[in-house]
């Protein structure tokens, strides 16, 4: 049961990546549900969740080319290909910030 359920998976996921994938799902992969989140100041936060489909075909397509794009955005991007690279920026940026 496992394996025909890793089958259909990617089976969906190489249907999508080769642009074949039938139009009806189009929306199970290029949404991303909004969740209202309440502010402090009585405001709504609005937050967007992309589904696991989003996530897992992300993951796939980003494979096969994060190599690739982390040579080519060196100088303006450090986050494609580095574990925590967004996180390491904001700290950064926060302790020269407070001196």
């Amino acid at each position: 049961m496992a394996r025909d359920l890793s089958c259909v998976i990617t089976l969906v996921v190489n249907h999508w990546l080769g642009g074949i994938c039938p139009l009806s799902l189009e929306e199970c992969v290029a949404s991303a549900p909004l969740t209202s989140l309440s502010k402090l100041d009585g405001g709504i936060h609005p937050v967007a969740v992309g589904t696991i489909w989003r996530r897992l075909i992300s993951k796939v397509a980003m494979k096969e080319f994060c190599e690739n794009m982390t040579k080519y955005l060196n100088d303006f991007q450090f986050d494609v290909g580095v574990s925590s690279g967004a996180k390491t920026i904001l700290h950064s940026a926060n302790k020269e910030l407070n001196h």
